[in-house]
């Protein structure tokens, strides 16, 4: 017998202990088990049985029959795979670091233990158990005790009530607060970590953490600050914000385009705009980011960039999709590309997806009730659905025989890779460059495989798989990388540009691992277990390196910002977005379509060799000024000056009075600012030319008037004088008209 490289089994020779029936060449095995382990027990022509071993470590026979089958009977002949009956096994005590409780048995084959009290973590779980009486080795595997930290709430000097803190479950999220505070004169930037940097609510909580408040005050003035209450004076304002602008906590690149969540709790995307994939109801290039346009009360918590298309998660936990659509890969029914983000909604028996992973022109997510689906372009089986019929809405993914759920998925350009719960990797969909990595030889470029296979594992299991562009990867437990697939670029680090059909170690010292990797469609950046950062593949602008090496073939130690730790990484097609300790946002390589975001871009060969800083510029917008409640005119933004102007409204009678701006910072209203008794409406008196009228005539209350008129001049005079000095507010202006 013999199992063939595509997980089958094939045997040959005497069959079912007759001499008379044989096979002289390799004939399938008819069951649909994968067996890991396998063997020919036979002792004549005439007689004899086969075994084999599943990975969970189920034994199955057949062959000649009789009590040498195991199977708890007696057959003859057994001529198809059986299970082999186990013996009677007792399970006689659980440990989790300590002693499990009230150890019961439930069934025959199902026991029931309670766990004890423990500080928390993962640890390692013993079952001592016996077959037929006879201890065996004790049967290990992981157990997690959930501890729980608190997340606390500093509003850091603004007026309301402190968020109430939140109790969270270790590997598990926190909820952003809502309302959003507010303070009267500042902006909210979002909360932050002691460290410094902008929290992502995305992030699981692993420890106790404080969140602070960050507030950026802004004060508006405005010039001149006095007027005639017959209104129509021209007033400029002008902001003085001491901004620092919103960081961008949580990224990710497109093939040409960017997608952020910013500290202010809001989403936003800069870059090629093409089939409108920048959220904006557009389909205008962006060279910064622009606020994505969300429905009301409608936040996002995580952004996904496909190649012409977007996705991104909200608070609820509901899905959205929008951009390019003409395969039906975002799930809506129809081909019609979508501006503005749209509610993906998941199939009958589950309430929400969990995860999401766009590839070229096709989509696969897992729901909540444990099942993949995909759907969009399925000319190579890249649906898994075991057919090529393309799939406008959500269509669940065959799974292979022993395999009960993918715990993740990740799309490339027309294949998709799962991972299993026991940490096993299978894959489908095209196969040109082996990308499928179960050692089939692509023929033709239509070399694919419509239902799941098993990826050919060079480990027990991988924690984290990865497909992108045309090529795969697989993390180990142990922190080691493989790859396999396309290496054109060199994307699978292996030192040379042969593709591989089955996983291959990158090309680096095995002392050396990592604890994340990040795929681009040609090239890959890495975080090792030191926190060192490694590149490889394509580089020819500059994506990966400042270094003239237009591809790195191997895993190259890189250095992107001296003295700047990363956290994270987003590769595009062309350009890589990363983000450090401090929340900052970096980004360099390829802008010839603003994918870079920092405000340049759009020329071919434009590019950035080293990273830029890259954040949301405040961008003030008033939207109505009132002067003791009365509106101004429309304001009006002067581009030469760079300040607001409206005409005052009319008032009366003389008086201070206050004037408050409704303004919006990044499409985002603000609360509204007052300046108190920031405006002098004063009355307008036309004196008469002198020798107009003769003196002796002025009498009477004529005489009175112009008595009066003097005390005014001279009072306000006085009131300047003061007001020259810091005593007094505001001036009031009486005119008069002179003769030559």
């Amino acid at each position: 017998m013999a199992i063939g490289e595509n997980g089958k089994t094939y045997a040959w020779g005497y069959a079912f202990g007759t001499s008379s029936s044989k096979n002289v060449v390799p004939a399938l095995v008819q069951t649909d088990k994968v067996f890991t382990s396998i063997s020919a027990a036979g002792y004549s022509q005439a007689a004899g049985n086969s075994l084999a071993l599943l990975s969970d470590g189920t034994a199955y026979s057949w062959g000649s029959g009789g009590d040498a089958l195991g199977r708890g009977t007696t057959l003859s002949p057994a001529n198809l795979p059986g299970k082999v009956e186990m013996g009677v096994i007792n399970v006689t005590g659980v440990t989790f670091d300590y002693n499990g409780k009230n150890l019961t048995r439930d069934s025959a084959t199902q026991w029931h233990v309670s766990t004890p009290a423990h500080p928390g973590g993962t640890v390692d779980a013993k079952v001592l158990w016996t077959l037929n009486g006879k201890t065996m080795s004790p049967i290990t595997f992981k157990y997690t005790f959930w501890a729980s930290f608190v997340v606390s709430f500093d509003l850091n000097g603004a007026p309301g009530v402190t968020p109430p803190s939140q109790r969270i479950l270790i590997g598990r999220k926190a909820q952003r607060p809502q309302p959003e505070p507010q303070w009267p004169g500042h902006v909210f930037d979002g909360w932050f970590t002691n460290q410094g940097s902008p929290w992502n609510f995305d992030t699981a909580v692993n420890e106790t953490v404080q969140l602070t408040a960050k507030w950026d005050e802004i004060r508006f003035t405005i010039k001149p600050n006095s007027g005639p209450v017959q209104g129509n004076t021209k007033v400029d304002i002008s902001a003085d914000p001491a901004l620092t602008g919103i960081h961008l906590a949580q990224v990710s690149a497109g093939s040409n385009h960017s997608l952020a969540i910013g500290s202010d709790n809001k989403a936003y995307a800069w870059g090629n705009n093409i089939f409108g994939k920048l959220g904006d109801n557009s389909v205008i290039n962006r060279n910064s980011p622009v606020l994505i346009k969300t429905a009301p009360g409608v936040t996002f918590v995580k952004v996904i960039a496909g190649t012409n298309n977007s996705f991104a998660f909200a608070s609820d936990g509901s899905l959205y999709g929008w951009g390019t659509n003409n395969s039906g890969q975002l799930g809506l029914g129809d081909k019609t590309n979508r501006l503005t983000p749209t509610l993906i909604t998941p199939p009958a028996g589950a309430t929400k997806y969990i995860q999401v992973s766009p590839g070229d022109t096709h989509t696969v997510a897992i729901a909540d009730d444990g099942k993949t689906y995909a759907w969009g372009n399925n000319e190579h089986g890249q649906l898994g659905t075991g057919d090529t019929t393309e799939r406008l809405t959500p269509t669940q993914v065959q799974l292979p025989s022993g395999v009960s759920a993918y715990t993740q998925v990740s799309a490339g350009n027309d294949y998709c890779v799962g991972l299993d719960r026991f940490g096993k990797a299978y894959s489908w969909g095209l196969n040109r460059y082996g990308q499928l990595g179960n050692t089939s030889v692509p023929t033709s470029y239509s070399s694919m495989s419509a239902t799941p296979v098993p990826v050919q594992m060079p480990v027990a299991a991988f924690k984290q798989i990865g497909a992108k562009g045309s090529r795969s990867m697989g993390l180990s437990n142990d922190g080691h990388l493989y790859t396999w697939g396309r290496s054109g670029d060199g994307e699978l680090g292996s030192n040379s540009n042969v593709d591989k059909n089955f996983p291959i170690a990158v090309n680096l010292n095995s002392s050396i691992t990592f604890d994340q990797v990040f795929l681009g469609p040609y090239d890959a950046i890495a975080i090792s277990s030191d926190h060192r950062v490694y590149a490889w593949g394509n580089n020819t602008n500059h994506q990966l390196s400042d270094s003239n090496d237009r591809y790195l073939w191997s895993p190259t130690l890189v250095d992107p910002v001296p003295g700047t730790t990363f956290t994270s990484f987003s590769a595009g097609e062309k350009h890589t977005l990363a983000i450090d300790t401090v929340g900052q946002l970096w980004a360099w390589g390829s802008n010839n379509l603003n994918q870079l975001g920092n405000g340049k871009g759009g020329n071919a060969g434009d590019e950035e060799r080293t990273p830029v800083k890259i954040g949301v510029p405040p961008s003030i917008v008033i939207t109505q000024v009132t002067f003791a409640g009365s509106s101004a005119s429309s304001p009006v933004f002067d581009n030469a000056t760079g300040t607001w102007n409206v005409q005052t409204p009319v008032h009366s009678p003389d008086q201070q009075v206050d004037v408050v701006i409704s303004w919006k910072m990044n499409d985002s209203q603000q609360p509204d600012y007052t300046i108190h008794n920031g405006f002098l409406y004063y009355t307008l008196l036309n004196i008469p030319k002198a020798g107009t009228i003769p003196l002796h005539r002025l009498t009477g209350s004529t005489l009175l008037l112009l008595i009066g008129l003097a005390a005014v001049v001279y009072a306000g005079h006085g009131y300047n004088q003061k007001r020259k000095q810091g005593k007094g507010c505001h001036s009031a202006q009486i005119l008069s008209e002179h003769s030559n």
